[in-house]
């Protein structure tokens, strides 16, 4: 069930592949919290309007990625989850040519009011 959303400003200049990087973050995923790979989705989301700290500086960027999980994971996990997914996304994210802030969220979702098919 984990769903991982990554939203990226337009303004970011060089992108990984994101298939190789959603491979990658739904391996991290599965190894660090047990989950199965066959319930993990991923997706991009560009930003086209967006505003940060207080717009002086237009080449600034950022990456945020959310990492929805059903509740009953230990934070322990958690931590580590975030902790590596942001490892690997800052190694990716070329931070010579340009600023980048980088953020991942480990967001729980209650059992009891997520429905699937």
């Amino acid at each position: 069930m984990p769903l991982i959303t990554l939203e990226y400003t337009k303004n970011i200049k060089h992108h990984p592949e994101f298939a190789k990087t959603f491979q990658h973050l739904h391996e991290l995923v599965v190894s660090t919290l047990e989950a199965k790979l066959a319930s993990c989705k991923s997706w991009a989301v560009k930003l086209d309007d967006y505003y940060i700290a207080d717009g002086s500086e237009p080449k600034r960027a950022f990456v945020q990625v959310t990492i929805a999980i059903l509740t009953g994971r230990d934070l322990a996990k958690r931590e580590r989850l975030s902790q590596t997914c942001l490892e690997y996304l800052q190694a990716i994210y070329p931070s010579a040519e340009q600023k980048i802030d980088i953020a991942v969220e480990i967001r729980e979702i209650e059992r009891a009011t997520y429905s699937q098919n």
